[in-house]
């Protein structure tokens, strides 16, 4: 039995290897077309695959923007998708339907993207669809009042539930005095500005050659596709001579005291949070911090949770981005006075070289960090680019890359750069991150143990 897990076990790493070694040579293949006005459009061709996706991708994002703004930008975009000059919100849903094609977007703090997934057959159809919602969104009165509700009801519901409280509380916080603090999300401070006049001032902003990219992955005719494009995205002039850089920021600094808040729905247990600046998405220290945090949940699981009963759900996550903030969470805590002390157990662990392979009766099984280190790349990497098998997945994989590194290669170098960390690496980027730096505790609790909690 052992013998076969092993072997399975190797044929896993070797396929993992494969995957890996395979990202660099699907962006390698992609071509850099131009039109007119110099906008370009990156064109990766899979031929094997019936779906087309064109990306839309639109540099400036909430770095460029006020935190009044919060949510502005990523609100213009879903009106891009409910209505536009030449095709209703009930003629895009029919066609959708009709087609099986799928309207999407989403923002980052360095821009946003209008993408569009449909049948080969059908890409003539729909993307004149997407082209003119993102040209002349008509912003619909019933469109738009509904969208506003939608925005009231996720707001209420952030405020209402304890654990996405506690994570706006320390967000806002954290970010308060940094170019970072607007939001994507529209907040309860911005929501009076979300509205039809903003979005149109903003979108004017927007339509400027020097912000725009296309990226298109499929099996298309790149030549007719091109041609559509000039018809529209060419026409675009540049609104200003140089555009700021949107990838870099000014670094994190996260200090003050501890906050904790009380919510009736936390009575009888805790959701609890620490925050500490991390690794830059561009930095080299990135990637294992990403591998760090994996070991530190797996341990955070054994310690806090197997060994001691002391929570429901812990882990550690880092944020991607030029400035993110690195959070180990507690939620649902059912020692409030000793959670911290555990942490501490499972730093010093990890620290040392070791993780956890088992917990029986309170007693731990150590593993060398050493023997694992390879299952926690292949996790990283297979979790990264499990979706680049799909004409949406590697078009919204280069598409982010321009968003956050300003060109279509690095993010994917990421999985590659990922084969060569050691555990020398590892435990350096956690006591560089995790240990060395103090951190501030967010908590929300029940009115009943305010007062209990202990840091």
């Amino acid at each position: 039995m052992k013998f076969k897990f092993k072997k399975i076990f190797s044929a896993f790493l070797v396929c993992a290897f494969v995957f890996s070694s395979s990202i660099f040579a699907q962006v390698q293949n992609v071509e850099t077309l131009y039109l007119s006005n110099s906008i370009p459009v990156y064109f990766k061709a899979m031929s094997e695959n019936q779906i087309d996706a064109v990306y839309l991708v639109v540099k400036g994002g909430t770095v460029l923007m006020d935190k009044s703004e919060s949510g502005l930008e990523s609100a213009l975009f879903e009106m891009m998708t409910r209505g536009s000059k030449k095709y209703s919100y009930e003629d895009i849903q029919a066609i959708e339907y009709r087609t099986q094609a799928n309207l999407i977007h989403y923002s980052l703090y360095s821009g946003s993207i209008l993408g569009l997934s449909c049948i080969d057959y059908y890409l003539d159809e729909l993307l004149p669809v997407m082209l003119d919602g993102f040209f002349n969104p008509v912003y619909e009165k019933k469109q738009y009042d509904l969208l506003i509700t939608e925005y009231n009801q996720k707001l209420q519901s952030i405020m209402n539930n304890p654990s996405s409280l506690l994570q706006y509380t320390l967000s806002n916080e954290v970010y308060k005095n940094h170019p970072l603090g607007t939001s994507t999300s529209v907040t309860p401070e911005s929501l009076k500005n979300i509205t039809v006049e903003n979005m149109k001032r903003h979108h004017e902003n927007l339509l400027d050659s020097k912000r725009i990219s296309v990226v298109a992955v499929g099996k298309m005719n790149k030549k007719k596709l091109i041609s559509m494009l000039e018809k529209s995205l060419g026409q675009l002039k540049p609104q200003e001579d140089i555009f700021p850089d949107t990838t870099t920021s000014p670094p994190l600094e996260i200090s003050g005291d501890n906050v904790v808040l009380t919510h009736p729905a936390a009575k009888g247990t805790g959701f609890i949070m620490r925050a500490f600046p991390s690794a830059p998405v561009t930095s080299v220290d990135y990637v294992p911090s990403r591998i760090a945090e994996d070991m530190y949940t797996e341990l955070l699981f054994n310690v806090v949770r197997e060994k001691y009963g002391a929570c429901y759900t812990p882990g550690s996550t880092i944020g991607s981005s030029p400035a993110p903030v690195g959070i180990d969470y507690i939620f649902r805590a059912s020692d409030l006075e000793n959670f911290s002390s555990y942490m501490k157990e499972a730093e010093k662990i990890l620290e040392s070289g070791r993780l956890i392979s088992s917990v029986k009766d309170g007693v731990c099984t150590y593993d060398n960090m050493e023997d694992r280190l390879e299952g926690f790349i292949n996790k990283y990497i297979n979790q990264k680019y499990s979706n680049l098998q799909t004409t949406g997945g590697v078009a919204s994989r280069l598409a982010s890359s321009l968003l956050q590194f300003g060109d279509i290669y690095s993010a994917d170098a990421l999985a590659v750069r990922a084969r060569s960390v050691t555990v020398q690496d590892i435990k350096r980027v956690f006591k560089k991150y995790w240990i060395d730096q103090k951190g501030r505790f967010f908590a929300v609790v029940g009115p009943e143990s305010k007062d209990k909690i202990k840091f």
